[in-house]
């Protein structure tokens, strides 16, 4: 047992003692190798999300809502696309998303601007996710994840991918 995996369980047990009626507990978490990753992504000519390159770069896009809103659509389903990429030896996932994951959450909710700090936004565009960890379902996504590198998300994630209807 992972000591991650020895803390969330310490962590679910110590509310369910202290709260009996939870039963679901979820993360507020950082994203923090996304802006990198899409930078890569977005600095090549043949990707066709590249025009997005020169208005991210604008300074404090984040705060001025005129600017903001013609991104966000582009960039969760990119942040999305980003988080679901099975791990593989060419593929290096999120440092967190492997870290939940691997601990049998589920990658339930991709949060816009959950974090406008600068820090955040060097990191994520100031993105935030939530991982759900259901008793129900943690050793069974756990096992999945392992096994195969399948991420387990909520259809929130899947609509995501999917774009604007």
């Amino acid at each position: 047992m992972s000591f991650g995996n020895f803390l969330i369980k310490q962590v679910v047990e110590e509310l369910q003692a202290e709260f009996p009626q939870l039963k679901r507990f979820s993360t507020l978490s950082p994203v923090p190798g996304f802006r990198r990753w899409l930078t890569q992504q977005l600095a090549k000519e043949s990707n066709p999300d590249a025009p997005l390159l020169p208005k991210l770069a604008r300074d404090g896009w984040w705060h001025d809502p005129e600017q903001s809103e013609p991104l966000r659509a582009a960039l969760m389903r990119l942040c999305a696309t980003y988080l679901t990429r099975r791990p593989s030896p060419g593929i290096r996932i999120d440092p967190v998303a492997r870290f939940h994951l691997g601990n049998g959450a589920r990658l339930e909710r991709i949060n816009w601007l959950g974090n406008t700090e600068l820090r955040a936004i060097q990191e994520s565009f100031g993105i935030m996710v939530n991982y759900l960890y259901d008793h129900d379902s943690i050793e069974d996504s756990h096992e999945a994840f392992v096994r195969d590198g399948t991420i387990v998300r909520s259809p929130d994630v899947d609509a995501l991918m999917q774009g604007p209807a």
